[in-house]
């Protein structure tokens, strides 16, 4: 008896988390832009950011883009507390989902970055960035592929799984962060180095009608530790938004 299959999709658990067109060259382009002329113009229009950081004791802001693979899935919120006008402690949350159905493969994914950050300033914008963050990505998938034997001829194989996948990670990083007199907070998180401190992944397959276990498990597990991967990148130009009060 000969055997052969044909598969739609060769790698089903490859799930196009991170949509192609969220970082386009453009978008690089415009953030990288941005940035450096805010280098230039704002220390002149926010005037004197530590007294207004030291009048302040509430932040409310966002993250909203920036090269950092983490921030563009999931665009944290935040919320600082001013110790005084050179140390502010905070903590964010950031979280997202994508279901995807193309060809053989129907898939849903979700991603939650949680985490506690500290800013120490040295000078009327420039700070020190500490963070600690714990990232989780969660996975679901059907898979569907066709077999064909010379005694059956063609049959449909299907699988379904599931994969988690937890990372806590370290990040340092330099900045610039300017407090306009009434509050209002435009930042820049230039260069971020993350290190993934702890990682652990979890793989399911709860059901399997003829699909390769061997395959189908190796595909979950490297699929798994390549998400942890992306929960550990550094990143460029983070913008952050906000309100001081």
């Amino acid at each position: 008896m000969s055997y052969s299959r044909r598969r739609g999709n060769e790698n089903n658990f490859s799930l196009n988390i991170i949509d192609e067109g969220s970082m386009n060259l453009y978008t690089k382009s415009l953030v990288l832009l941005l940035a450096s002329c805010s280098a230039f113009t704002l220390p002149a229009l926010a005037g004197d950011s530590a007294a207004n950081r030291g009048s302040s004791s509430l932040l409310l802001a966002v993250q909203p883009v920036g090269i950092h693979v983490p921030t563009l899935i999931a665009p944290p919120l935040q919320l600082g507390y001013f110790i005084t006008g050179d140390f502010v402690v905070g903590l964010s949350s950031g979280s997202a989902s994508v279901n995807q159905d193309e060809g053989n493969a129907k898939s849903s994914a979700s991603f939650k970055d949680s985490g506690v950050w500290f800013r120490y300033f040295t000078g009327n914008s420039f700070n020190f960035l500490l963070g600690y963050n714990k990232r989780s990505w969660t996975a679901d998938a059907t898979v569907s592929e066709t077999q064909y034997t010379s005694t059956y001829g063609y049959q449909t194989a299907t699988a379904t799984a599931g994969l988690t996948a937890d990372a806590t990670v370290a990040t340092i990083g330099l900045a610039n962060h300017w407090t306009f007199d009434g509050g209002f907070t435009l930042g820049v998180d230039w260069l971020l180095g993350s290190s993934v401190l702890s990682s652990s992944t979890t793989t399911n397959i709860t059901t399997n009608a003829g699909v390769n276990s061997t395959t189908l498990d190796n595909d979950l597990n490297t699929l798994a530790d390549t998400l942890n991967k992306i929960s550990g990148l550094g990143g460029l130009t983070v913008l952050t938004l906000g309100w001081a009060f």
